[in-house]
């Protein structure tokens, strides 16, 4: 991304979302830091999206 204005991502991300198919699209920054996500089904909170993202991340770096 060449920005990282949480808002202007927000915005063209729904495009990406909708491509994809998926019922869970996330955009993060390399930190994980979290821009965005969307999903189907029941609301989410930033709190928990954050948490289930690091969980994944950490869990994919012992793997690695």
């Amino acid at each position: 991304m060449s920005t990282q204005d949480s808002y202007t991502i927000q915005d063209g991300s729904q495009v990406f979302w909708g491509d994809s198919g998926s019922d869970f699209f996330a955009l993060t920054a390399m930190n994980g830091k979290l821009f965005t996500y969307s999903n189907r089904g029941p609301k989410l909170d930033n709190a928990s999206v954050t948490s289930g993202l690091q969980a994944c991340m950490t869990s994919a770096e012992r793997h690695a």
